[in-house]
């Protein structure tokens, strides 16, 4: 998602990492086999208590029900303000499903409990927030500060990032919140906005600090999403100026793509955001970026099997995207190219993506069947069908 400098470029909450706000052991450097292994059927549908609940009678509304601009409204996730205490209805607050909440800033809608009551309703979208520690710690007001990912490798066991996590993810569930942006699985080759947002420069590192930090959310009934893929670790540039490079497919396939290899094959939900990036020898177009290219879903799932659901990064205020299209032309792109739920961190495009998509989706046959594979992998995540 956004990065540090842009972060505070809209006038949001960003905080320095407190070391002293996890256990540390001096020169933690762990190795993957000190993360718990996962039992996957402890991810239980939960109430935004925290408490375990039944999962919701009959699972989730059948997509091909929907009508096709109720099908193109639950493919977009939306940036909506904390601050305010009245849920939009096309989030699902007027009892259809509806599309995801990228809850960006604010406080009182989260304190007032307002999306606590959204999560509690049977057909609950996504409800998101993007919360890494370090810079990256949105509504720390609610959650408290964490530290870096760099910093949780250097000073912590992974048992100790699990736990961190798990503790922040409670939090979370607390105020509704069913989704984390988090954890970044980047390897820190240089890129200037990855840094200390990434738990090292070694596969190995990444994957025992990422997965015990995912491992933690899902403890505590929070979706991690892994980020970004496939790698924006060696990308000289910033996708939110303009489209980055990054070093080659074939550096990326054996060194980049390994924390996704590992953690994808451990037991789940796991969802998955894709970067805007340029990768020479992947990208089939240059001017086109990863998060619109079907060569990088083809990855996803020819590859690396991933059946869960793929989420573009913003693409509402990124110039990787917008110096090329508007934003519900992306929106379209993004879904024929196969990823299963676009993001926009901002509203104001709202209404006129969901028009653009749900006109691409009657317009033929297949369009439709994209979408409705789409709904489905989002099925798998949402409260409603996590069994």
């Amino acid at each position: 998602m956004r990065f540090p400098h842009a972060v505070a470029a809209l006038g949001l909450v960003v905080l320095t990492s407190c070391a002293g706000s996890l256990a540390s052991t001096p020169g933690g450097t762990g190795s993957p086999s000190e993360v718990p292994v996962r039992d996957g059927s402890r991810f239980a549908a939960m109430n935004a208590g925290g408490a375990e609940r039944p999962a919701h009678q009959g699972g989730c509304p059948d997509p091909a029900q929907f009508d096709t601009t109720t099908l193109a409204r639950s493919l977009i996730m939306v940036g909506v303000s904390g601050d305010t205490t009245e849920i939009p209805a096309w989030l699902g607050a007027d009892g259809t499903p509806g599309s995801g909440a990228f809850v960006i800033d604010g406080e009182d809608g989260l304190s007032s409990g307002s999306f606590a009551a959204l999560a509690r309703e049977p057909n609950s979208p996504l409800i998101a927030v993007d919360y890494e520690g370090g810079l990256v710690s949105r509504h720390a007001f609610q959650f408290s500060e964490a530290p870096s990912a760099a910093e949780q490798a250097a000073q912590s066991t992974p048992s100790q990032v699990r736990e961190l996590a798990a503790a922040k993810g409670r939090a979370m569930r607390s105020v509704g919140v069913n989704t984390d942006f988090a954890p970044v699985v980047d390897l820190n080759l240089g890129s200037p906005i990855v840094g200390s947002r990434s738990f090292g420069s070694e596969p190995d590192q990444v994957i025992a600090y990422a997965g015990a930090f995912a491992a933690g959310l899902h403890d505590a009934g929070v979706l991690p999403v892994l980020k970004h893929f496939p790698g924006h670790g060696s990308a000289a540039g910033d996708s939110h100026q303009g489209l980055p490079t990054t070093d080659s497919w074939d550096q990326l396939r054996s060194r980049d793509l390994l924390p996704y290899r590992s953690l994808l094959a451990q037991p789940g939900p796991w969802a998955v955001m894709v970067g805007h990036l340029h990768v020479p020898g992947l990208s089939s177009d240059g001017e086109l970026p990863t998060s619109l290219d079907p060569a990088t879903y083809r990855v996803l799932r020819d590859d690396l099997h991933f059946t869960g659901p793929a989420i573009t990064d913003d693409l509402a205020d990124m110039r990787a995207v917008t110096d090329r299209m508007s934003t519900p032309e992306a929106v379209v792109r993004a879904i024929a190219a196969g990823a299963d739920q676009a993001l926009l961190a901002e509203p104001d495009n709202y209404q006129a993506a969901v028009a653009a998509l749900a006109d691409w989706g009657a317009a033929d046959v297949g369009h439709r069947q994209r979408m409705l594979e789409a709904a489905r992998r989002l099925a798998t995540v949402l409260p409603c069908g996590r069994n």
